[in-house]
């Protein structure tokens, strides 16, 4: 049974539509240059591998479309205000991850970015106290708190009176 459960991996499956549309964009990456620094997909496997690449740049769809897959490009910048202007030019704007040990240098970057919800030193977690929002072309919904609530609820009034006897 320790074997078995060594061998389980933990992760959200796809059914064979949605792991296709996953397989063609990874292939579609592969198009472009880059270097897989994890690459560990089985073949017939219902998962995605998550995929780190390097030697991207920002003509390369990984680094301006949006995947909803586990993939992550890495590229240098000069410097904050150069990765800004990266990360602003993007049709999409679902959410940004800002990395740093400095709360206000997290909020300041956080303001300029052109996304609906900011994380510093995670993207992985969404709390339902939290709108989780996008902007531009990723949509203008939300979910989640009660921002989320009341996008999918519909308020009634009663103007009631009592009849005269």
């Amino acid at each position: 049974r320790v074997a078995e459960i060594r061998r389980t991996r933990i992760s959200g499956t796809m059914d064979n539509h949605t792991r296709k549309v996953g397989d063609d964009w990874v292939v579609t990456l592969q198009a472009d240059s880059f270097a897989v620094r994890i690459a560990a997909d089985r073949d017939g496997s219902p998962y995605l591998a998550p995929q780190v690449l390097v030697d991207v740049d920002h003509n390369m769809s990984v680094m301006v479309d949006e995947s909803f897959g586990p993939v992550v490009g890495i590229m240098p910048v000069k410097n904050d205000a150069e990765a800004i202007a990266l990360m602003n030019d993007s049709p999409y704007g679902l959410t940004a991850s800002i990395w740093t040990e400095d709360y206000d240098t997290a909020a300041a970057l956080g303001a300029q970015v052109e996304t609906g919800t900011v994380f510093m030193n995670r993207a992985d977690y969404l709390d339902p106290a939290l709108t989780w929002t996008g902007v531009k072309d990723t949509g203008r919904g939300t979910s989640l708190s009660y921002l989320g609530f009341h996008s999918v609820t519909r308020p009634k009034s009663y103007h009631l009176k009592k009849a005269p006897k």
